[in-house]
């Protein structure tokens, strides 16, 4: 067959649309002819005009609730052909949604992929490597990539529907970071769920890289979990050399912890932190605020749980991967499909669609955005700054509206460039 793969462009947080750079290789692996294309590039026209027997449009999110089912019917109405959706959103499909999709003629896949198109079983360990080609049809390219598929965990908040567990080969991971690497990428982020998961996973990874002589180290980035610290993943975390290691802790209040579904307490994160810290690597702590049944006093332990860190210079640190520096805090976004979404729900039943992490879209009865907002300012700075310009900040944050300071964030004016004259994360 002749299949086009499609999907939306991220604007705000472009990255390698990877779903679609595993299918491709994997359908071309059983004869069938593939072309990979962003959707803006289709409308623009910049592409052959090709004909096509199905084409897969895959979608992970729905930044605005209809993006879907317009991006599925313009696909119909141009191409004229089979067209079938795909990917994690049609894993929470509407009802509605689904109808639309229906009598528009458009399928819907709420399976793998690749079982769409070839009924066999995915035989992971001998999945096919990247192709250039798709990068040069895509017209981009950028430094994310996957190891392994799936997560072990079942955080409330994760919409991650993928729990089964499989880890792509040594050969094709080296292959596909190679291939980055060719590409012109001097650094690439593993962003596996839980990169440690499996220390002999990491090893093997490392010993093919070394054989084809790909220098991994201070080249990279991954993600850890406070239950897959230990002292034989962090031998091969520190043999890796990363830029940064993001390891998600969430919260500092063991009540929300248990909330959110992490099956580990505040202090233990603290001390695998310090671990991690000490060891020499650079760790980037990614937290969450507004979770359901979030109040001030969760807010406040997590501020302090943050100001316990500042000892061990986590927010003067800045790395290379991404612009980051320091750790990061997030405003919780409720997910359609996840346990989350359903306990905010219940609690505001008028809730907003998850959107990007800076944006608060779900507030909890308990708090305000104002609240929400002014804490996350507190814990972003970390206490890093206790002088009187610092203090006429957090004054200006906690006393002005929120839409005031909201919008000012929304025209991309720095309140830390206003108040301090430079950016200080």
């Amino acid at each position: 067959m002749r299949i086009l793969l499609t999907t939306r462009q991220e604007p705000l947080e472009p990255r390698n649309p990877i779903a679609l750079l595993d299918l491709a290789q994997y359908l071309r692996s059983f004869g069938h002819s593939v072309d990979c294309y962003y959707i803006p590039k289709l409308r623009s026209g910049q592409m052959h005009d090709e004909s096509y027997d199905v084409i897969g449009l895959s979608v992970l999110e729905a930044i605005q609730e209809d993006d879907p089912l317009k991006d599925a019917v313009w696909l119909k109405k141009r191409f004229g052909t089979k067209v079938v959706v795909g990917g994690k959103w049609t894993q929470t499909i509407t009802d509605e949604e689904k109808a639309f999709l229906e009598r528009n003629g458009i399928e819907i896949c709420t399976e793998e992929g690749e079982t769409y198109f070839e009924d066999h079983d995915i035989d992971i360990h001998n999945y096919p490597s990247w192709n250039r080609i798709d990068f040069e049809t895509l017209g981009e390219t950028h430094i994310e990539i996957m190891s392994t598929r799936g997560c072990p965990h079942h955080c409330y908040f994760c919409h991650n529907t993928e729990k089964h567990l499989s880890f792509f080969s040594a050969s094709r991971t080296a292959d596909n970071i190679e291939l980055l690497f060719a590409l012109g990428k001097d650094q690439l982020f593993i962003v596996d769920d839980i990169f440690t998961l499996k220390p002999s996973h990491m090893e093997e990874l490392y010993v093919e890289l070394k054989r084809r002589n790909i220098q991994i180290e201070n080249r990279n980035s991954f993600f850890t979990h406070v239950k897959h610290i230990n002292d034989e993943t962090l031998y091969w975390m520190k043999k890796y050399k990363p830029l940064e290691i993001q390891i998600g802790i969430q919260s500092g209040d063991d009540r929300m912890l248990k909330a959110m579904g992490n099956l580990f307490k505040s202090e233990d994160a603290l001390r695998k932190i310090e671990l991690l810290n000490n060891s020499g690597l650079t760790v980037r702590p990614l937290f969450m605020i507004g979770f359901p049944g979030e109040d001030s006093e969760s807010l406040k332990n997590t501020l302090d749980f943050i100001r316990r860190l500042r000892p061990l210079g986590i927010f003067y640190r800045e790395t290379q991967t991404l612009g980051h520096k320091g750790l990061w805090v997030g405003y919780y976004q409720a997910v359609r499909g996840t346990k989350g979404y359903q306990m905010a729900i219940e609690r505001d039943p008028k809730l907003q669609r998850g959107k990007r992490n800076i944006e608060i879209t779900y507030v909890d009865p308990n708090l305000s955005k104002k609240i929400l907002f002014a804490y996350r300012s507190l814990m972003m700075k970390g206490d890093s700054e206790n002088n009187f310009v610092s203090r006429c900040k957090d004054t200006f944050i906690q006393r002005s509206p929120h839409w005031l300071t909201n919008l000012m964030l929304s025209l991309k004016i720095d309140l830390d460039r206003i108040f301090y004259g430079k950016n200080i994360f």
